[in-house]
């Protein structure tokens, strides 16, 4: 056959060409590739005998041209190594999940190792336990500076209430035992170091029980016994309120029940577990997801999760350090206005040192999210500029949500931390349409290859 009956114009079809010229001329045989896409072709004479070999070099012809052509699509796929039926998404997805609960737990076993090395050693080794303290300082310092405010109450108007006044009237006398020995020698003006430092007594069977709680008494006769009363009984237990309550009824978070302050020792130790185990378990989710994102969806993750982090991180030690005092101070002071005795529960506190520092957290993240509105394309800089006074007014009624009621200071200072991160948020935006504008500037000049 004339290679101008052919009447290729270029090696593949020609090869294409050819080979099916010599399939069809071969009874029986069928290349599984079909060759109906390349199109009508001229037709083909399949009477024509073909020898063997021309039809094995014809054969190797079309194969070295499917492989050539699958290695340029594939070049072109990146997802070509990854590409994996559902299936095998699953049990991937099943695996980095088992990843990550491995490392909660190990996470979590090591806060209560750690744990039970502070208790077994009396030190303050630990996770758990010191994390708890730190959540419950806030509200601790302000129940001692209540009752502290309430003692110097009392003592400024002792003189001025009459209720007051009455209680500090004189009680009935009682008796109080004076050592027989320690009075003599202080009538016989010994020197007060010698007096002060008198041994103390022992009782009559101290030495036989060894509890000096159980113990009877001395002989009477070594015990001058004196008729005494308090002059000014208030304002003696103001005094001794700050020694009292050491060792009575201190002022911190209580507890309604036995099983309470074990179930939030465990919440904030998984809490604690989760944090240590952070780094992990993004690992595995990044892992998964990262799988499945182009490049170019890649970079933006990598550039904008350190600053949401540090944004996050940033809200969190500021309610921590400003706002929850101040929330404790202004709800402790209601209770003061209407003479209440506070009865904070472990649990609810819990709940709430928690919620807040978290939703302070989040909202620190507005630049981040106004710059994600404006990349998708939903929101403009000039959407942003424009709708300025009604974000400020949403974002004073969200600052007046998340803060705690009749506390305007936190208010006000959560609005004004807002106001700066939308205006921070604008600004990020009107950058990076700068350097997205640079970039398909320099992409579309085509003087720069």
């Amino acid at each position: 056959m004339p290679a101008s009956t052919l009447d290729c114009k270029d090696e593949e079809r020609c090869i294409l060409r050819l080979a099916r010229y010599g399939i069809s001329s071969h009874a029986g045989f069928r290349h599984p590739a079909s060759l109906e896409q390349y199109g009508s072709e001229t037709p083909i004479h399949s009477d024509t005998p073909v020898p063997s070999v021309v039809r094995g070099f014809l054969m190797a012809g079309l194969l070295l041209l499917k492989s050539r052509t699958d290695h340029q699509a594939n070049a072109e796929d990146l997802f070509a190594d990854t590409r994996m039926p559902f299936g095998d998404h699953l049990e991937d997805l099943r695996v980095h999940l088992w990843r990550a609960l491995i490392g909660f737990g190990g996470a979590l076993l090591l806060v209560f190792a750690l744990d039970f090395a502070g208790y077994a050693t009396g030190t303050k080794i630990g996770i758990g336990k010191p994390v708890m303290a730190f959540i419950a300082k806030p509200v601790e310092e302000e129940l001692e500076r209540f009752y502290r405010r309430r003692v110097e109450r009392v003592l400024t108007n002792l003189e001025r209430d009459p209720a007051l006044e009455r209680a500090n009237w004189p009680t009935p006398f009682y008796r109080i035992g004076f050592s027989r020995d320690q009075f003599l020698a202080a009538l016989q003006k010994e020197p007060a170091s010698g007096v002060n430092n008198f041994p103390r007594p022992r009782l009559e069977d101290e030495g036989q029980t060894g509890n000096e709680l159980e113990s009877k008494g001395l002989a009477v006769e070594r015990i001058y016994k004196f008729w005494v009363r308090a002059e000014e009984p208030l304002r003696e237990a103001a005094y001794r309120q700050e020694a009292e309550r050491q060792v009575g009824r201190r002022p911190i978070l209580a507890t309604m029940g036995m099983m309470e302050g074990m179930m939030v020792y465990l919440q904030v130790a998984m809490a604690c577990g989760i944090v240590l185990a952070c780094p992990w378990i993004f690992w595995q989710a990044w892992s998964f997801v990262a799988a499945g994102l182009y490049p170019h969806e890649k970079r933006p993750v990598l550039l904008y999760l350190p600053l949401s982090i540090g944004l996050l991180a940033a809200g969190i030690l500021v309610c921590q350090v400003w706002i929850i005092p101040k929330a404790v101070e202004t709800l402790l002071g209601f209770n003061e206005w209407l003479d209440l005795e506070p009865e904070l529960r472990l649990k609810e506190w819990l709940g709430f040192a928690l919620w807040m520092p978290l939703a302070f957290g989040l909202s620190f993240q507005t630049p981040l999210v106004m710059l994600l509105l404006e990349r998708l394309g939903l929101f403009m800089i000039d959407d942003y500029r424009r709708r300025r006074r009604l974000a400020w007014f949403f974002m004073a009624v969200i600052a007046g949500i998340v803060t705690p009621p009749f506390d305007v200071m936190s208010m006000l200072f959560l609005w004004v931390v807002l106001g700066v991160l939308y205006e921070l948020g604008i600004l990020c935006c009107g950058w990076s349409c700068k350097v997205s504008g640079t970039k398909d500037e320099v992409q579309a000049d085509p003087r720069i290859s």
